[in-house]
């Protein structure tokens, strides 16, 4: 009798230990939300045409239309009346865990306007607007594009 006391309070302890080992071990938390760590304006589509390429002024901080002829310089846009344009863009890393930017320019801009959701912009006048890219993923990247559309009589 006195053995199988001694085998159920071993088991017990044994169990007691394994128990409270499991309930106050470190929870390890698996997140797999992968942020946003760089937003990059790849360029700038109007109509149907293939999209312009964009080169990013590492002074300035701000990505600009390339122009073909002359690289590392802004190339503008012909202004007509209702001229669109689509920015195109990248978030890097390709795996993000949600890959949206929004899109912001000035509220008061009387150059052009841009779909918060789409990054299509509408140019209402001829000029220069900047345009802010801002990754949904409350990461805090962002990238800027200025654009200029100029009026060509």
């Amino acid at each position: 009798m006195k053995k199988s006391v001694a085998v159920v309070i071993l088991a017990i302890s044994t169990l007691s230990i394994i128990l409270v080992g499991l309930l106050f071990q470190k929870a390890e938390i698996y997140d797999p939300t992968v942020y946003v760590e760089e937003v990059v304006v790849t360029g700038v589509r109007v109509g149907d045409e293939p999209a312009l390429k964009t080169y990013l002024n590492p002074t300035e901080n701000i990505y600009y239309i390339e122009n073909p002829e002359l690289p590392g310089y802004q190339m503008p846009l012909t202004y007509v009346e209702g001229l669109q344009v689509e920015i195109l863009y990248e978030v890097i890393p390709g795996n993000a865990s949600t890959p949206t930017v929004s899109f912001y320019t000035s509220r008061d801009s009387k150059i052009a306007t841009v779909n918060r959701n789409s990054g299509i912009v509408t140019f209402l006048d001829f000029g220069t607007e900047t345009f802010t890219l801002i990754a949904n993923d409350n990461s805090n990247a962002s990238a800027r594009i200025r654009i200029r559309a100029k009026f060509v009589g």
